[in-house]
């Protein structure tokens, strides 16, 4: 198997697969565009909204999702004309709007690096610093 058809098969089971088996049977106009558009580009566009990168790197997971969430939406208004289609589903069917915000997060979204800790020679000062004031002293593991 090669590197470059493993993300293939991550996106057929984390994507399409499930897509086909819970909305498949749903009348599409045109279903292989959708399905690309959600494995590809749903995912590419809301990975790069900058509000939902600041939130990875700088909140907690839950707080992340409520911006992913954000991003979703915003990336799904930007496709409204073009896809019709599946702003309505995602507007009107509480199913595929759970699948869908569940699934973009679950691939768009990575682990914020480890916690910040003191790297000082004196770590018993830094605890009761905040990191913004001295972020030189802090290192993320």
């Amino acid at each position: 198997m090669s590197f470059e058809s493993e993300p293939e098969l991550d996106l057929q089971n984390n994507i399409v697969r499930p897509f086909n088996d819970h909305f498949g049977s749903t009348d599409w106009k045109d279903a292989d565009k959708i399905r690309d558009v959600i494995a590809e580009e749903i995912p590419a566009k809301v990975s790069a909204d900058k509000a939902y990168q600041n939130a990875m790197r700088n909140s907690d997971r839950q707080n992340t999702r409520i911006e992913h969430d954000r991003a979703l939406e915003r990336v799904l208004i930007e496709l409204l004309p073009d896809h019709t289609e599946l702003f309505k589903q995602f507007q009107d069917n509480p199913s595929f709007k759970k699948w869908l915000c569940h699934s973009m997060f679950t691939v768009t979204y990575e682990k914020p690096p480890g916690p910040l800790v003191c790297r000082s020679r004196w770590p018993e000062r830094c605890s009761a610093l905040s990191a913004k004031t001295f972020p030189l002293c802090y290192v993320r593991l």
